[in-house]
């Protein structure tokens, strides 16, 4: 009854915008047709041969005459008047987690993990192969690298691009295994990066991984036109948000550009901005007030905009909505009980997490339309 309430009392606010606006709007277009019924009447359509529709303002200062010339729509500026609408209750809390399958593909720490929508995901092996793997670890596709990557990203055409630290580039692995650089990030090194929605690259680039901020000690976060090569630095409006170690990067299905940035090797802390470039909120864990230390390692979004950030300290999960809002925690023993690293959540709602003892654990996340059967030994926990 009281999401209800909440519903009704936004939808009302809604209404009540919506009436506001358009009683403006109504008003405006009353005057503009009693101006040109004016300037009809007095047969003054057109001044001085020019054949722009001109009436004479009534008050003004001047004698000139009022033409009009249609604008453009922008819509940054209709959405900062506006605003956005978000849902406050989430079905996340009530969401169904069953272990499907547990897989490994390798002996070291799972720390490079992105799924896809066919039931499938891609990881990095011990001898540097990028693998997709289905849910049961049958190798469908091997490319050979020459390292592990900081992290990587799938275009929907299938090509995957990764950052290289090391080499301080991003490069992209194509559909046919060939290799090739987007970018030179010299004498920078490339961290986090994800794709936009509207297909550019994001990625996050430090002098040295070592949380410290001053004038020579430049991170920044540049993007990427892949079409045309156009590389820009991103800036944000709140200039106070000094960021400290970007280290992990991603853009919700809002717009919002979701950071995990480092304060210390041991601590940081959720930044999220929204697509205007304010900060939106930030996150140091459910008790930082009470001295608990967070330490995000990693993180992703689902298919309804909620986060899921990996707890280095606790290797807890915390799951917040697109608000900023903790929905719950998922413990250590219901992922699998070993230390998480990275997780992945694809349109197929199926949940890869990598562990730090080389095990990979996927679940089925979410109310799926599709129906698969249960084996018997699938466990079964809540959000």
């Amino acid at each position: 009854m009281a999401d209800l309430t909440r519903s009704e009392r936004c939808i009302e606010d809604i209404r009540k915008a919506a009436d506001r606006v358009c009683s403006e709007t109504y008003k405006l277009r009353d005057s503009m047709i009693a101006r040109v019924r004016c300037q009809i009447e007095s047969e003054n359509s057109i001044c001085n041969g020019d054949s722009r529709t001109g009436v004479e303002v009534s008050g003004s200062d001047s004698s000139g005459l009022l033409f009009f010339q249609p604008g453009d729509i922008d819509t940054q500026k209709i959405q900062e008047i506006l605003g956005r609408l978000e849902a406050e209750g989430d079905p996340v809390k009530n969401a169904q987690l069953w272990k499907m399958s547990s897989l490994r593909n390798n002996t070291r720490s799972v720390d490079v993990l992105m799924s896809t929508s066919e039931e499938r995901a891609w990881l990095c092996d011990d001898h540097m192969n990028l693998c997709l793997v289905d849910i049961y670890g049958k190798t469908v596709v091997k490319r050979k690298i020459n390292h592990i990557p900081e992290t990587i990203a799938i275009s929907d055409s299938g090509d995957i691009y990764y950052s290289s630290y090391r080499e301080m580039a991003v490069k992209k692995l194509d559909v046919s295994g060939k290799v090739g650089y987007v970018l030179n990030t010299s004498p920078l090194h490339p961290l986090g990066l994800c794709l936009t929605n509207g297909g550019s690259l994001l990625v996050c680039v430090v002098d040295k991984f070592d949380f410290v901020t001053g004038k020579d000690k430049p991170k920044d976060i540049l993007k990427v036109e892949l079409d045309s090569g156009v590389v820009t630095s991103v800036k944000f409006k709140d200039e106070d948000e000094m960021l400290t170690g970007p280290y992990r990067i991603l853009e919700n299905i809002n717009g919002d550009i979701i950071l995990v940035d480092g304060l210390s090797e041991t601590a940081g802390r959720l930044v999220v901005f929204n697509d205007i470039g304010g900060v939106k909120f930030t996150y140091h864990g459910e008790n930082s007030e009470n001295g608990d230390i967070f330490c995000p390692t990693n993180m992703c979004i689902d298919y309804k905009g909620n986060i899921f950030v990996v707890d280095g300290e606790s290797h807890c999960i915390h799951v917040l909505n697109s608000s900023g809002k903790l929905q719950r925690k998922i413990a250590p023993d219901e992922i699998g009980g070993s230390e998480a690293t990275v997780l992945s959540i694809g349109r197929d709602e199926l949940m890869w997490v990598g562990h730090a003892n080389g095990e990979v654990t996927v679940f089925r996340y979410g109310r799926s339309k599709r129906v698969m059967s249960r084996k018997l030994n699938e466990k079964e926990t809540f959000f």
